[in-house]
């Protein structure tokens, strides 16, 4: 018997004071700033860490609600949920956005 795929479950609102926990750490902000342009995978951050301290700032990313996670074969995407920013907190992403990034 075949299971009918699973509704999303609705998302609460954007807490701030978990997006602006989440948006605190500057790897994390510049993980905001690519995602901004599109939906990118999550190895395409390699440069910004280990694995392990990647998956760590993804997942408070996806804890505070700010980032989408879904799987596409063996691969893992993530999008930045812009919508639900702009909508409950409009022109924070526009700030965290016009930041300089930091010279490495």
């Amino acid at each position: 018997m075949v299971k009918p795929p699973r509704k999303p479950l609705p998302r609460p609102p954007l807490d701030l004071t978990d997006v602006f926990d989440a948006l605190r750490d500057p790897i994390r902000r510049e993980i905001v700033r690519r995602l901004s342009v599109g939906e990118n995978l999550c190895s395409a951050f390699a440069d910004l860490g280990s694995p392990s301290g990647l998956s760590y700032h993804f997942a408070r990313l996806r804890s505070a609600g700010l980032t989408l996670t879904r799987k596409s074969g063996t691969c893992r995407l993530l999008s930045l949920r812009k919508e639900a920013l702009e909508a409950e907190y409009p022109g924070l992403l526009a700030c965290v956005l016009k930041e300089e990034t930091p010279a490495r």
